[in-house]
């Protein structure tokens, strides 16, 4: 028993031992689906993080494939020029492989239509000197997978096509190691390629034997009427074979599949593989296979992974699965597929890995403030919008909140969603008791608009549940859509119930929702297209509801120049939508109103001479053809402005040297604000962004010209405030 121990040790050392020497990776899965999108906003970005890298790593595994399709990443359809936020996007994805220490396959994951299609050549290589100029610094633990299962005739002949990709990479890219594949990844097809005299490749197959096995149930291949399918052959569990399939090749495989559903033949298949591999004396990697998880046997399942896995190491070919979380991966199948929960034990295993402890899952409930939003969703969040139009974008920079990215929607039909699907299920009935609350930033550029906010629940087996919505209106009620950021903060105490939409039919509400399974967030047009108008959203959490600071502000206007309407003088700004005042109290021609505001808050405002005569305000000091002003964090009385002026009626000489002298160039600029003219020396600067932000803030204590460096600022315009001890003015700047 001992030799035998001792010789079994040492032939699985030598197995990992012959992989080890093949390839720089021997145990891989896939990260499916995060990559593989329609355009570079559809991309998926936390559908992994750095938590899944460091949890392969500790199952054993070594290299992470991704899967790009690489023919929806293009900027410019004309010159094949791939969009600068994809390669952001996946510049993450590199960094944390490299810190985490995974090697990582870029797979160009396109369905190209080979035969049709006369510009897949130019593609392949434009997308293939880009991504090699992109990352010939980086270091090698990435690795360029040319194409996924490419068809037989790519412009007459892939091998040859091929050899053009490896020769166009190696101009510019002599580093990394370029991974080349054989038409449909097939193994009979490896022995057509040409011998390719670059050393530095590894060749890749695919394995889905035997097919009706592996891709039972399947739609997108025909077999969704063939279920239960054993592995290996048994007649006595053989299903029928539909009578659709009579004439077709499914016919053919069914009726052999007494000797094709065996370990033999598996094993068969893996040697001939092994077979090339010692004729060219080249590195191979098994670069994806699998099994189906929801109609196979599970056991059935776990025997055929070993089966492969093991045949594969036996003949020193390296592997990595098709999936990790998708894709007929390492979880039981109809789990949240969570790495302390989830995992399937026994295909583990027999794949060779580490296994982990497990628990069982409970939802719990939430305890803390959470992001859904912020820069991307986060992770366990899912998004989707309903509408068949791209007009929207998750990975929108223009005039973002906070971080390098908002969300923007444009021209959506009525009752279309922006979904945020949570899963697992979130338990919030912790936080409704706490007074917690929805928070997010929103920006509109169309006065009157309107829609709404909701959570749902889940829905469940029982027929007299659905799934119920809870929903809060968003109109100008709450922020002005003037073009600028306003912060919106809903207690989750004062949503309302609206009732639920289930399979075709409105249910009235019944008091049913529940805080304690909640699937989705959405925010939708639910009372009018939105058709002509631009929305943005950003920094969407559930948060700890916190009392804004609030000053009061007096604004006072003097109309010595003017004649008074007999209707009075009246105040309009942004902090009321737009809407008049009560007539403004007189003190002499100094007509003056407090409102308490949001100190930090940026104001627009009017003053009004009865009905219809607004100020017509000189450049100098509007945004948007209105004054506005940076609330101070203290009561304040704004000195008392002429009507149709900048200045007030009868202007002091300090006042005109702070007003009148002050220079502020260069403006609009990409780098520095030069300020001359100060003529106090003890001033405080301060730079806002255009939703009250405060940017930046200096104190200057002497005569002379003061620089602000703004190259790091977000392109858009700001508000410079420059307050002394005898007067205030805010200026605008434009950062471009």
């Amino acid at each position: 028993m001992r030799k035998f121990q001792i010789i079994l040790v040492f032939i699985i050392l030598s197995a990992t031992s012959i992989i080890a020497q093949n390839t720089p990776f021997s145990k891989g899965v896939g990260f499916a689906q995060a990559f593989e999108a329609n355009s570079p906003t559809d991309i998926h970005f936390n559908y992994y993080t750095r938590q899944d890298f460091i949890n392969v790593k500790k199952l054993g595994i070594n290299q992470v494939r991704l899967p790009i399709n690489m023919a929806n990443m293009f900027v410019d359809e004309i010159n094949y020029q791939l969009d600068p936020l994809f390669l952001y996007l996946l510049d993450q994805y590199v960094d944390i492989a490299e810190e985490e220490g995974i090697n990582l396959i870029i797979t160009n994951m396109s369905g190209f239509d080979y035969n049709n299609d006369t510009s897949v050549r130019d593609k392949f290589i434009n997308i293939w000197t880009q991504i090699a100029q992109h990352y010939k610094d980086r270091p090698s633990n990435i690795f360029y997978e040319l194409a996924n299962e490419p068809g037989y005739n790519v412009v007459k002949d892939w091998g040859v096509l091929q050899g053009e990709l490896i020769d166009t990479i190696r101009s510019i890219d002599q580093t990394h190691t370029i991974i080349v594949t054989p038409a449909w990844g097939g193994i009979k097809h490896l022995y057509d390629l040409p011998n390719y005299e670059d050393d530095n490749l590894i060749y890749t197959f695919h394995f889905y034997h035997p097919f009706l096995f592996t891709h039972q149930g399947a739609h997108h291949v025909s077999l969704d009427e063939l279920q239960g399918v054993p592995f290996p052959y048994d007649p006595e569990l053989m299903p029928e074979m539909p009578s659709s399939y009579i004439g077709s090749q499914y016919e053919i495989d069914y009726n052999n599949y007494v000797n094709e559903g065996t370990a033999k033949s598996m094993q068969d298949l893996v040697e001939s593989a092994a077979t090339f591999k010692k004729q060219r004396n080249v590195p191979l990697w098994c670069g994806e296979f699998g099994a189906d998880d929801k109609y196979s046997n599970p056991d059935d399942r776990v025997y055929w992974y070993e089966v492969l896995r093991t045949s594969l190491e036996e003949n020193g070919i390296s592997w990595s699965m098709h999936g990790y979380t998708r894709y007929w991966g390492l979880f039981e199948y109809g789990t949240y597929k969570l790495f302390d929960y989830d995992l399937n034990i026994p295909l583990v295993e027999a794949m060779g890995l580490n296994t982990q402890a497990q628990s069982e899952f409970v939802v719990k409930p939430e305890t803390s403030e959470f992001d859904i939003y912020n820069d991307y969703a986060t992770q366990f969040i899912y998004t989707w919008v309903s509408t068949e139009e791209k007009n929207y974008n998750f990975y929108c920079e223009e005039d973002t909140y906070e971080g390098k990215f908002c969300i923007n929607i444009e021209d959506l039909p009525i009752w279309a969603c922006i979904d945020f699907r949570f899963e697992p299920y979130r338990d919030l009935s912790n936080l409704i008791a706490n007074d917690y609350v929805l928070e997010f930033r929103v920006k509109g550029d169309t006065p009157g608009a309107k829609f709404n906010v909701r959570f749902i629940d889940t829905d469940t087996d029982d027929p007299e549940d659905h799934p119920w919505r809870i929903v809060h209106d968003i109109d100008e009620t709450m922020a002005s859509w003037d073009g600028n950021w306003h912060l919106i903060q809903i207690p989750l105490s004062d949503f309302v119930e609206q009732g639920a939409w289930d399979e075709g039919e409105w249910y009235d509400p019944e008091g049913k929702f529940d805080w304690k399974a909640i699937w989705n967030f959405q925010i939708t047009t639910e009372y009018h297209s939105f058709e002509g108008m631009k929305f943005w959203f950003d920094d969407i959490r559930i948060a700890e509801r916190q009392e804004l600071e609030t000053t009061n502000l007096t604004f006072q206007v003097d109309m010595q120049n003017e004649t008074v309407s007999q209707q009075g003088v009246f105040l309009r700004g942004s902090f009321n939508n737009w809407n008049s005042t009560e007539p403004i109290e007189a003190n002499g021609s100094i007509y003056s109103k407090t409102i308490e505001l949001t100190a930090g808050e940026i104001v627009e405002y009017k003053f009004v001479n009865g009905d219809q005569w607004e100020e017509a305000i000189p450049d100098d000091c509007i945004i948007n053809n209105n004054r506005y002003i940076v609330v101070p964090e203290t009561n304040t009385s704004l000195e008392a402005v002429c009507f149709n002026s900048c200045s007030a009626c009868n202007t002091t000489a300090v006042e005109k040297l702070l007003s009148n002298n002050i220079q502020i160039f260069p403006n609009p600029t990409d780098y520095k604000i030069y300020i001359s003219g100060l003529a106090e020396d003890n001033l405080m600067i301060r730079v806002f962004s255009t939703d009250g932000r405060l940017i930046l803030e200096k104190s200057k204590n002497q005569l002379g010209i003061e620089q602000i460096d703004i190259s790091n600022f977000n392109l858009g315009i700001y508000y410079l405030n420059i307050v002394g001890d005898k007067s205030s003015h805010t200026y605008k700047i434009i950062k471009e």
